[in-house]
């Protein structure tokens, strides 16, 4: 496999949805340079944690969504084989203070900076950057991945996707880690490292290893 790390707008330099349309435009630039790379353009998977797993699944679902396709290779697709996604917040309307009454956030939750706006004023907002929003047949596999006790994105951001992944018809794995929180050392075993390699091989067409 190979593997390219992509750099992408944060949300104190830009607004949604420069994020999407900068992952987007690197897998355009992947796939026009495939040969170079010595990479096969037609197996191609994302995967991202916390909020690069909100990116990942929103690249995953707007597979062919034109208003996200900015910028060089435009004659190139940026749909994706395979998303994996770690802890990914999905419904940005929610923020930290749904977790045990606390807000680790402090009242100034990152998505906030994300859109540009108040979240608690103007929930509708939220959908727009929302991966169920962009739900259709022709969506990739899906494989997520969160803790039972993560205090910074509750497991129902994960729930609630793979429940809507499902309904969709599309394949879909959700493994929820007892004991795990937001990035701890539980999603870095080999056995989940074997759970990811390999959901990638099948969906890339090829025999598991592992």
């Amino acid at each position: 496999m190979v593997i390219a790390s992509v750099e992408y707008r944060t949300a104190n330099e830009s607004l949604f949805p420069s994020q999407v349309e900068d992952i987007k435009s690197a897998i355009r630039f992947l796939k026009a340079r495939a040969e170079f790379f010595g990479i096969d353009p037609n197996r191609i998977g994302i995967m991202g944690e916390s909020a690069g797993g909100h990116l990942a699944a929103l690249v995953g679902t707007s597979n062919g969504v034109s208003k996200f396709e900015r910028g060089e290779n435009l004659e190139y697709g940026s749909e994706v084989k395979s998303v994996c996604a770690w802890y990914p917040p999905v419904d940005l309307q929610l923020t930290g203070s749904d977790v045990d009454g606390k807000d680790p956030f402090h009242g100034n939750p990152p998505q906030n900076l994300l859109l540009g706006i108040n979240l608690q004023l103007h929930p509708e907002q939220a959908e727009d950057a929302n991966p169920k929003s962009y739900l259709r047949r022709d969506c990739p596999p899906f494989l997520l991945l969160h803790g039972d006790l993560d205090k910074v994105v509750p497991v129902s951001h994960s729930i609630g996707l793979y429940e809507a992944i499902e309904q969709n018809g599309t394949p879909v794995e959700l493994h929820i880690l007892r004991g795990a929180g937001h990035g701890s050392s539980e999603f870095f075993q080999a056995k989940v490292q074997g759970i990811i390699i390999n959901f990638f091989l099948k969906t890339f067409g090829m025999k598991s290893e592992i």
